[in-house]
Protein backbone atom coordinates (compact mmCIF):
# COMPACT_ATOMS: atom_id res chain seq x y z
CA UNK A 1 0.00 0.00 0.00
CA UNK A 2 2.89 2.23 0.88
CA UNK A 3 4.92 2.10 -2.42
CA UNK A 4 2.04 2.80 -4.35
CA UNK A 5 0.73 5.95 -2.30
CA UNK A 6 0.86 9.54 -3.67
CA UNK A 7 1.83 11.22 -0.59
CA UNK A 8 0.67 14.65 -1.88
CA UNK A 9 -2.58 13.38 -0.55
CA UNK A 10 -1.52 14.27 2.88
CA UNK A 11 -2.35 18.37 2.33
CA UNK A 12 -5.65 17.17 1.29
CA UNK A 13 -7.44 15.21 3.82
CA UNK A 14 -10.02 16.57 6.85
CA UNK A 15 -8.49 18.38 9.80
CA UNK A 16 -9.77 15.45 12.23
CA UNK A 17 -9.91 11.24 12.14
CA UNK A 18 -11.46 11.45 15.51
CA UNK A 19 -15.88 11.63 14.60
CA UNK A 20 -15.93 13.19 18.24
CA UNK A 21 -14.89 16.26 17.04
CA UNK A 22 -15.91 16.75 13.70
CA UNK A 23 -17.30 20.04 12.49
CA UNK A 24 -20.97 20.11 12.49
CA UNK A 25 -21.17 21.00 8.79
CA UNK A 26 -19.65 18.00 7.70
CA UNK A 27 -22.82 15.57 6.85
CA UNK A 28 -22.60 11.59 7.68
CA UNK A 29 -20.48 11.10 4.60
CA UNK A 30 -17.53 13.20 6.01
CA UNK A 31 -17.72 10.54 9.23
CA UNK A 32 -17.82 7.75 7.60
CA UNK A 33 -14.36 9.14 5.80
CA UNK A 34 -12.91 9.98 8.86
CA UNK A 35 -13.71 6.61 10.27
CA UNK A 36 -11.96 4.97 7.32
CA UNK A 37 -9.16 7.14 7.28
CA UNK A 38 -8.92 6.82 11.03
CA UNK A 39 -8.73 2.60 10.39
CA UNK A 40 -6.24 3.16 7.18
CA UNK A 41 -3.52 4.66 9.50
CA UNK A 42 -4.33 2.80 12.73
CA UNK A 43 -3.70 -0.29 10.54
CA UNK A 44 -1.01 0.95 8.92
CA UNK A 45 1.00 1.96 12.20
CA UNK A 46 0.45 -1.41 13.25
CA UNK A 47 2.15 -3.06 10.34
CA UNK A 48 5.09 -0.68 10.91
CA UNK A 49 5.22 -1.81 14.34
CA UNK A 50 5.51 -5.43 13.49
CA UNK A 51 7.76 -7.50 10.98
CA UNK A 52 5.04 -7.05 8.45
CA UNK A 53 6.88 -3.75 6.99
CA UNK A 54 10.27 -3.52 8.10
CA UNK A 55 10.68 0.10 7.32
CA UNK A 56 11.39 0.56 11.38
CA UNK A 57 13.14 -1.21 14.03
CA UNK A 58 13.43 -1.25 17.62
CA UNK A 59 16.04 0.35 19.18
CA UNK A 60 18.85 -1.84 20.70
CA UNK A 61 17.19 -1.63 24.23
CA UNK A 62 13.77 -2.58 22.37
CA UNK A 63 15.35 -5.72 20.61
CA UNK A 64 17.38 -6.98 23.88
CA UNK A 65 14.60 -6.11 26.61
CA UNK A 66 16.74 -4.00 28.71
CA UNK A 67 17.00 -0.57 29.62
CA UNK A 68 14.76 2.89 28.71
CA UNK A 69 13.05 3.55 25.35
CA UNK A 70 12.47 0.03 24.59
CA UNK A 71 8.88 1.05 23.44
CA UNK A 72 10.42 3.52 20.11
CA UNK A 73 11.27 3.11 16.72
CA UNK A 74 14.01 3.53 14.39
CA UNK A 75 14.62 3.53 11.05
CA UNK A 76 15.82 0.17 9.28
CA UNK A 77 19.09 1.33 6.93
CA UNK A 78 18.85 -2.13 5.64
CA UNK A 79 15.78 -0.65 3.67
CA UNK A 80 17.58 0.78 0.84
CA UNK A 81 15.81 0.81 -2.62
CA UNK A 82 14.27 3.76 -3.94
CA UNK A 83 10.46 2.23 -3.36
CA UNK A 84 11.37 1.52 0.05
CA UNK A 85 12.44 5.29 -0.11
CA UNK A 86 8.97 6.44 -1.29
CA UNK A 87 7.56 4.82 1.60
CA UNK A 88 9.53 7.20 4.31
CA UNK A 89 8.50 9.84 2.07
CA UNK A 90 5.26 9.33 2.73
CA UNK A 91 5.03 8.32 6.43
CA UNK A 92 7.55 11.77 6.93
CA UNK A 93 4.37 13.36 5.04
CA UNK A 94 1.98 11.56 7.59
CA UNK A 95 4.13 12.93 10.02
CA UNK A 96 4.27 16.32 8.97
CA UNK A 97 0.38 16.53 8.68
CA UNK A 98 -0.47 15.20 12.41
CA UNK A 99 2.19 18.34 13.59
CA UNK A 100 -0.33 21.04 12.16
CA UNK A 101 -3.65 19.70 12.92
CA UNK A 102 -5.65 19.17 16.27
CA UNK A 103 -6.84 15.80 17.05
CA UNK A 104 -4.08 13.65 15.05
CA UNK A 105 -1.00 11.79 15.92
CA UNK A 106 1.11 9.13 14.60
CA UNK A 107 0.79 6.21 16.52
CA UNK A 108 4.16 4.52 16.71
CA UNK A 109 6.71 6.02 19.19
CA UNK A 110 10.17 6.82 17.32
CA UNK A 111 13.42 7.26 19.26
CA UNK A 112 14.23 10.73 20.33
CA UNK A 113 17.44 10.44 18.20
CA UNK A 114 15.47 10.19 15.36
CA UNK A 115 13.74 13.52 16.60
CA UNK A 116 17.04 15.15 16.88
CA UNK A 117 18.28 14.25 12.87
CA UNK A 118 14.96 15.24 11.36
CA UNK A 119 15.61 18.72 12.86
CA UNK A 120 19.14 18.68 12.23
CA UNK A 121 20.15 18.75 15.42
CA UNK A 122 23.41 16.15 16.10
CA UNK A 123 22.52 13.73 18.55
CA UNK A 124 25.43 13.13 21.37
CA UNK A 125 26.66 9.30 21.98
CA UNK A 126 24.83 10.18 25.63
CA UNK A 127 21.37 10.64 23.63
CA UNK A 128 22.63 7.58 21.77
CA UNK A 129 23.11 5.53 24.74
CA UNK A 130 19.57 5.93 26.27
CA UNK A 131 18.79 3.94 23.96
CA UNK A 132 21.25 1.08 23.69
CA UNK A 133 22.43 -0.03 27.31
CA UNK A 134 25.35 -1.71 25.47
CA UNK A 135 26.78 1.80 24.58
CA UNK A 136 26.13 3.11 28.26
CA UNK A 137 28.04 0.13 29.81
CA UNK A 138 31.10 1.41 27.19
CA UNK A 139 30.68 4.81 27.81
CA UNK A 140 30.85 4.32 31.58
CA UNK A 141 34.29 1.99 31.09
CA UNK A 142 35.92 4.83 29.47
CA UNK A 143 34.23 7.64 32.39
CA UNK A 144 36.55 5.23 34.85
CA UNK A 145 39.57 5.09 32.57
CA UNK A 146 38.90 1.27 31.85
CA UNK A 147 39.94 0.57 28.26
CA UNK A 148 40.19 -2.62 29.13
CA UNK A 149 38.80 -5.42 26.15
CA UNK A 150 37.83 -1.97 24.50
CA UNK A 151 38.62 -1.86 20.34
CA UNK A 152 37.48 0.63 17.83
CA UNK A 153 34.29 -1.60 16.65
CA UNK A 154 31.05 -0.39 17.18
CA UNK A 155 27.52 -2.24 17.02
CA UNK A 156 25.09 -1.75 14.06
CA UNK A 157 21.84 -2.45 14.09
CA UNK A 158 21.63 -5.41 13.18
CA UNK A 159 23.86 -6.31 15.93
CA UNK A 160 26.77 -7.16 14.20
CA UNK A 161 30.27 -5.71 15.71
CA UNK A 162 32.08 -4.16 13.18
CA UNK A 163 35.15 -2.25 12.50
CA UNK A 164 34.95 1.66 13.20
CA UNK A 165 38.21 2.00 11.01
CA UNK A 166 40.29 -0.64 8.88
CA UNK A 167 41.52 -3.50 11.33
CA UNK A 168 39.64 -1.66 14.06
CA UNK A 169 39.14 -5.07 15.75
CA UNK A 170 43.22 -4.78 16.28
CA UNK A 171 43.55 -1.34 17.63
CA UNK A 172 42.88 -0.63 21.22
CA UNK A 173 41.11 2.16 22.75
CA UNK A 174 43.19 4.28 24.92
CA UNK A 175 43.66 7.40 26.65
CA UNK A 176 44.93 9.21 24.45
CA UNK A 177 42.85 8.51 21.28
CA UNK A 178 39.33 7.88 22.79
CA UNK A 179 38.11 11.38 21.67
CA UNK A 180 39.11 10.60 18.28
CA UNK A 181 37.53 7.13 18.83
CA UNK A 182 34.54 8.64 20.44
CA UNK A 183 34.02 11.12 17.14
CA UNK A 184 34.59 8.45 14.75
CA UNK A 185 31.63 5.81 16.64
CA UNK A 186 29.35 8.85 16.66
CA UNK A 187 29.81 9.53 12.91
CA UNK A 188 28.65 5.60 12.46
CA UNK A 189 25.91 6.21 14.46
CA UNK A 190 24.59 9.59 13.11
CA UNK A 191 24.97 8.57 9.31
CA UNK A 192 23.57 4.92 9.47
CA UNK A 193 19.90 5.35 8.61
CA UNK A 194 20.55 8.95 7.24
CA UNK A 195 19.11 8.40 3.32
CA UNK A 196 16.17 7.27 5.44
CA UNK A 197 15.71 9.86 7.52
CA UNK A 198 16.44 12.23 5.28
CA UNK A 199 13.05 10.85 2.88
CA UNK A 200 11.38 11.16 5.88
CA UNK A 201 12.42 14.95 6.03
CA UNK A 202 11.23 15.38 2.62
CA UNK A 203 8.09 14.15 3.16
CA UNK A 204 7.39 16.19 6.60
CA UNK A 205 8.99 19.14 4.64
CA UNK A 206 6.56 18.95 1.71
CA UNK A 207 3.49 18.28 4.06
CA UNK A 208 4.18 21.41 5.97
CA UNK A 209 4.85 23.53 2.48
CA UNK A 210 4.91 27.07 3.35
CA UNK A 211 4.43 26.20 7.06
CA UNK A 212 7.88 24.34 6.97
CA UNK A 213 9.46 27.19 8.03
CA UNK A 214 8.34 26.40 12.39
CA UNK A 215 10.52 23.89 12.67
CA UNK A 216 13.25 26.49 12.63
CA UNK A 217 11.33 27.57 16.13
CA UNK A 218 10.98 24.24 17.46
CA UNK A 219 13.39 22.16 19.58
CA UNK A 220 13.45 18.37 18.50
CA UNK A 221 10.60 17.02 21.51
CA UNK A 222 8.41 20.07 20.98
CA UNK A 223 8.14 18.35 17.27
CA UNK A 224 7.66 15.30 18.98
CA UNK A 225 5.17 15.78 21.33
CA UNK A 226 3.69 18.08 17.95
CA UNK A 227 3.93 14.31 15.85
CA UNK A 228 2.80 12.02 18.80
CA UNK A 229 0.05 13.68 20.81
Amino acid sequence: MLRDTDFTMMQNTHNSFITEVVDDYYDDSDVREANDAAFVFRTMEKELMSDMLPLFIKTPNGRHRCGIKRECYKVNPMMVNSDWMKCYQFIGALIGRNMIKDHLWFGMPLAPTFWMLSKDEKPTLKDYAKEDARLQKRLNKFAADDFEEEFWVWTDSADEVLPLIEDGKDIAVTSENLADFQAALLDKLIGEGAEQTENMKKGIAHTLGDMDYLREYLNWHDVMVLAET
